[in-house]
This record gives C-alpha cells, sequence and structure tokens, in this order.
C-alpha cells in the first residue's frame, strides 16, 4: 500500500523553515566549503559553485526529492522534507558553493602576496610601490611566500601564524561587503520583485523541482513530464560522449564548439579578434526563460563591437593606443563603462519613490515597510553607511586618500547594483564587468593627483573584490529574496541564516585553501587563481607609476558617449512598445562571459523565436520542461563527471564556462 501523504493541514504546519532544515543547510555547507577549495583552487576543474545555478546546489536537489524524501517516508508520513525546507537549503547552498569558490572574495589571499613573489630587477616592483605596502597584508618572508607558490619542503610547517594578521585584517574588508550586499539586496527586492517584476529566469528549476517533494512523479509534476526527459536525456547524452572522448580520444565525440576566427581574414575583418563559439546546454536551456529581447540583445551587441573594430580598422583609426584596464582600446572599452554608470543611475531613478520612502523611514516616518521583509529599512540603510564607512577607513588606513576610497567603494555599489540586476533579468550563470574603478577615478581625477600610496592599495582592492566577481554573493541574496516571494518563506530567517553560512564558509575556505597551496605548491593549481588573479593587476600598477596619466577629457567624451547611448535606449523602449533590444546586451557587451556564452544564448534565441512564431506563447510554456530538462541534465553530468574527475585523479576538465 502505497504511503499517504501529509494531509493538508500538517503540510500548512511544516510548509516553514524549520530547525532541522537549517541544521542541514548548515551541515552541508560545511561539507561544501570543503570541498569546493579542492575542486576550484587544486583540480581546476568544473565548478560545483562559482555560479548563479550552482552545479553542487541542484545536485543536493535532486537527491534530496528523489532519494532522502522517498527513504523518509518510509519511516514516517511526516518525515519527508517540505518543498520550503528544501528551498531554504538550496538558499543556502547559494552561498556554500559560491563564497568558498573561484572568483568569491577569498581571491585577496594570491593577490595579497603575488607581489613578494613576482618582483624582479626587471619590473622593479619592489622600488616602485612596494613602500606602500601595509605590513599587515600578506606574509613577506622568503619562507612563506616561496612555499605558498613552490610548496614547501619535507617538514617545513605551514606558516599558519604569519596568516593569522592578514586573515584578520582581509576579514574586516570582506565583511563590510557582505553586509553592504545584503543591505542593498534587502533595500531593492521590493522594487525589483514587485514593482519591476524582473523574472529572475535562474530560479525556474529550483522551483521546478520541489514543485512535489512528498510524491516526486505525481501527475502533472516536474519529474512526470516526458518532455523533461526528453531534454535531460539529450544533455546527458552530449556529456557522456563528450566525457569518454575526454578519457578515451579514440571514442567519438560531439562538436560543442566552433572557432569562427578563421571566417574573418585579411583586412579590414582580422580586426575581431578572437571568436568562440561554444555550445553549453545549461545555457541554451536557461536562454530559452528570458525575454527574446533580452537574449537578442545579449548577442547582438557581442557582434556589434566586433562590427566596431572592423569599421575602424577598415577607415584606419588608430585610437587604439590608449588601453583599458582589460586591454581594450580606450575609444571602444569606455564605452560600456559609461553605461554601467548610466544604467545604475537609471535604477535609481526607476526606483526613486521607493527610495524616497526608504529615506522616510531612516527618518523615522512614512508607511513601514512590507511585511515579512528580511530587514527594517532604517536598519538597512544605516548599515549601508556603516558598510561603506567601514570600507573607506579601511582604505584610508591602508594608505588611500579618503576621496579615492570612498571613490572606489562607491564603484563596487554601482558593480553590485548592476551585476545583480543583469543576473536577474538576464539569468547569466555568472557575471563579470569591465568597469575599473581604479580607471575610472583616474580619468576624471589624473593619476598624479591620485597618488602612489592610494593608487597600489587601489589594485589590490579592485584584484581581490572586483576584478572577477562571478561569485559574488548578492544575486544569490536576491534569488533567496525571490524564492522567498514565492513561497511565502521568511526573508528575516534567510538573511540571517545565510550570513551565518557565509561566515562558516569563510572560515573553512581560507583554512582549506592555505592548506591546498602550501601543501601541493600554488604554481601547480588553478593557473587564474594564483598566476592570473594578482600579476597582471600589477604590472598595470607598474605602467601607472612609471607613466601616470592626466585627466583624459577624450576618455570622458567615451564615457559619455557610451551613457548617452545607454540612456537613448531606455527612451526609446519607453515610447516605443515593439523596440527588440534592451540595454543589458550593451554593458555586457565586452565580457568575458559573453564571449565564452554568446554562441549559446544565440542558439537559445533562435529556438524560442522559432516556437514563438509557429506556437505562440502555449507552444513556449509546452515546450519549456525540454529546455528546463537540457539544462537539468547537464548540470547533473557535471556533477557526475566531477565525482569521477575527483576518483581519477584528472584535472582541467571543464564542462562549463569558466
Amino acid at each position: 500500500m502505497a504511503t499517504a501523504l501529509p494531509s493538508p493541514a500538517a503540510t500548512q504546519v511544516r510548509d516553514r523553515i524549520t530547525l532541522r532544515s537549517i541544521l542541514i543547510g548548515l551541515a552541508l555547507s560545511v561539507v561544501f566549503s570543503l570541498i569546493v577549495p579542492y575542486v576550484d583552487v587544486f583540480m581546476s576543474d568544473t565548478f560545483l559553485g562559482s555560479c548563479h545555478l550552482p552545479p553542487g546546489a541542484v545536485f543536493v536537489l535532486l537527491v534530496l526529492v528523489l532519494v532522502v524524501n522517498p527513504l523518509l517516508r518510509l519511516i514516517s508520513r511526516r518525515a519527508p522534507l517540505s518543498r520550503v525546507e528544501l528551498l531554504m537549503i538550496y538558499c543556502m547552498l547559494l552561498f556554500s558553493t559560491l563564497t568558498p569558490g573561484h572568483g568569491a572574495e577569498n581571491v585577496f589571499i594570491p593577490v595579497a602576496i603575488t607581489p613578494y613573489y613576482y618582483a624582479n630587477p626587471a619590473n622593479d616592483w619592489q622600488h616602485l610601490f612596494f613602500d606602500y605596502i601595509p605590513a599587515w597584508f600578506a606574509p613577506s618572508g622568503r619562507g612563506a611566500v616561496l612555499g605558498f607558490f613552490e610548496g614547501l619542503r619535507r617538514g617545513q610547517p605551514i606558516p599558519w601564524g604569519a596568516w593569522l594578521k592578514p586573515l584578520l585584517a582581509w576579514s574586516v574588508y570582506s565583511a563590510a561587503v557582505y553586509a553592504l550586499v545584503l543591505f542593498l539586496a534587502v533595500l531593492f527586492r521590493s522594487q525589483w520583485n514587485d514593482r519591476e517584476k524582473i523574472s529572475f529566469p535562474l530560479v525556474e528549476l529550483p522551483m521546478r523541482m520541489t514543485e512535489s517533494p512528498y510524491q516526486p512523479f505525481a501527475r502533472g509534476s516536474f519529474y512526470r513530464n516526458s518532455g523533461m526527459w526528453i531534454g535531460f536525456a539529450v544533455a546527458v547524452f552530449l556529456a557522456f560522449m563528450n566525457g569518454m572522448h575526454f578519457y578515451y580520444p579514440q571514442w567519438p565525440a560531439i562538436a560543442m564548439q566552433y572557432n569562427f576566427r578563421p571566417w574573418a581574414w585579411g583586412h579590414p575583418w582580422r580586426a575581431v579578434g578572437w571568436i568562440p563559439g561554444r555550445i553549453w546546454p545549461a545555457v541554451v536551456g536557461t536562454t530559452v526563460l528570458l525575454r527574446t529581447e533580452v537574449s537578442l540583445s545579449l548577442w547582438l551587441f557581442y557582434w556589434l563591437n566586433k562590427a566596431q573594430l572592423v569599421v575602424a580598422a577598415a577607415v584606419g583609426y588608430h585610437g587604439a593606443s590608449f588601453r583599458t584596464a582589460w586591454g581594450r582600446p580606450q575609444w571602444l572599452g569606455l564605452q560600456p563603462v559609461g553605461g554601467y554608470l548610466a544604467y545604475v543611475g537609471y535604477a535609481l531613478w526607476v526606483a526613486r519613490g521607493h527610495l524616497a520612502h526608504v529615506w522616510q523611514r531612516l527618518r523615522g516616518r512614512g508607511e513601514p515597510e512590507p511585511k515579512n521583509e528580511a530587514l527594517p529599512y532604517a536598519f538597512c540603510a544605516w548599515g549601508l553607511i556603516v558598510s561603506l564607512g567601514v570600507m573607506v577607513m579601511w582604505g584610508m588606513f591602508a594608505g588611500q586618500k579618503w576621496w579615492f576610497a570612498a571613490g572606489q567603494s562607491l564603484v563596487y555599489v554601482v558593480l553590485a547594483i548592476a551585476l545583480t540586476k543583469v543576473v536577474a533579468e538576464a539569468g547569466l550563470l555568472f557575471v563579470q564587468s569591465t568597469l575599473s574603478g581604479v580607471e575610472l577615478l583616474s580619468i576624471f581625477a589624473g593619476q598624479r593627483s591620485i597618488g602612489a600610496s592610494s593608487l597600489t592599495i587601489g589594485i589590490f582592492l579592485e584584484r581581490s573584490y572586483m576584478f572577477d566577481m562571478r561569485a559574488f554573493v548578492m544575486p544569490s541574496f536576491s534569488q533567496s529574496f525571490k524564492i522567498a516571494d514565492l513561497t511565502g518563506m521568511n526573508r528575516r530567517t534567510i538573511a540571517w541564516v545565510t550570513s551565518l553560512t557565509i561566515l562558516i564558509a569563510t572560515v573553512i575556505c581560507y583554512y582549506v585553501i592555505l592548506l591546498l597551496v602550501y601543501t601541493y605548491s600554488g604554481l601547480k593549481c588553478n593557473p587564474w587563481f594564483i598566476q592570473g588573479a594578482g600579476p597582471g593587476g600589477f604590472r598595470l600598477l607598474a605602467s601607472y607609476l612609471q607613466n601616470p596619466q592626466e585627466v583624459r577629457w577624450q576618455a570622458l567624451s567615451w564615457l559619455s558617449g557610451g551613457a548617452g547611448f545607454l540612456l537613448l535606449l531606455f527612451y526609446i523602449r519607453q515610447r516605443v512598445a515593439w523596440f527588440p533590444v534592451h540595454p543589458v546586451g550593451f554593458i555586457m557587451s565586452q565580457t568575458y562571459p559573453m564571449s565564452q556564452l554568446w554562441f549559446s544564448i544565440f542558439l537559445g534565441w533562435v529556438a524560442k523565436s522559432v516556437i514563438l512564431r509557429y506556437g505562440g506563447p502555449k507552444g513556449v510554456r509546452n515546450l519549456i520542461p525540454i529546455f528546463l530538462g537540457i539544462a537539468f541534465g547537464d548540470i547533473v553530468m557535471m556533477v557526475v563527471w566531477l565525482i569521477v574527475d575527483a576518483l581519477t585523479g584528472t584535472h582541467g576538465h571543464y564542462l562549463m564556462p569558466g
């Protein structure tokens, strides 16, 4: 006889966040905090986290629904985890798979020690900027530095004591950053979720996976949908064939990438540069969830940037002598930088009514915030001010001028708001920006007036917290609050429990990262984490100090042009209902994520456009399970192959954009 499902009354009582779900989430967070650095830093393999639909979190959700809950049902009809409990665990895993991983706030560890290893007489770093590095930034002793990059000699202990003060000092800045993004996420939740009704496409899969927690194969459920399993099977087949080819080269592979570069030969077409065309099934599947105007804009602006390079080469424009911090010609690279400023400025303008309400709450006036808000608005507003103050004072204590420290902190706010809204609107698995705070402030103020000390500390902070933000956690807060809106979960509990998760993951990942690099040598670990994050920034710093630039009015014109163009897009969208272009594509057009994702997004856009053309909205609704299945199957196979890689000691087997 089948086990009876809980009664509706019992379900209502249990359909809330429980202590057991928090304890399960914390236990899993400890596990992931140990595993993720091993995968990301040492194995340099497919990420368990480090994206905003983390494979590790999705896989755990699958196991809980299809394995753990059926076993619990054998014990008692009240034992299985409810949907809210499952989603609470998922929300915690959003943080415990990102915080300890690649592109998170732990990047300061390799960045802080980098100058002491890579300095040599040829680059003259020691004379250029070592005097401006505080002694508490990182260990500078020869044993600690060589051991970090080359591994310890037999019997040599890990220099835990030398790292204690740097870890505590940098943790103060990290804590301010985490608090700041939490407060921002709370303050913008009502605006984005209730007023603008942003879709948050990456929330769709975990919501579908948990819609029938007590009987996952019930009629009409996600796991009973034949279309989902068709998509799942397609993704599993592709991943299986190519995974086997990775291990056994004689095994037939299925082409999942195409190099478009040979198409652009001869003058001026070769100016387009690198054009990777990679098919990521998870990206194709999630793209179908987007509005077509968003997916169209993402790949269209990528190519419009390439077109600008071709036109510039054709007319012989040589304005490329000045390069951005990302290595692009300033006339091109500064356009989306101005776009970021306009994008956030417009977001604040649209939210002006809501922000006025926040201001009134800060003064103790006005209507109270919505019921079940994660934190009171007044608390968040004061917390935001205090967090920014800590970041500014930290920079000043390290050696920055107050105005430069304040400017760089505000640039981080701009980036956090912009990239979180990009994840919410465009569903990108990972994000980065081309906005460099040091470069932006240099354009407005000139590097001589900024000074060598401010520039030095600025590069440390930028390369640690702003250069690679693929795993920063504000999107996780916003996604968690969206899940709470859809299910009635207690947002305040989510805020405090996920903050505890961040604390646990941070402490554990410090220990594991240092253990790994000193045991196996940093130079044998993830090449970007150890050798890419830091040295490039300090080479840039050396060029700033050797050839400081004054205020560049021409650069200001390119910034203004990019900002004006983005505002024009917003204006046209307000006036012309059918206008098919979204500004999010413009600000992301030159980022590394778009170079990796554009082709998969293009395929997803084509698929949805065809379905809409011949099947209409109903056809899209009927076929969405197929594409969710493609994303689902691809993510599950990432974890399966990652387990195989770990058992076989394989490194560098990438199955997701990295």
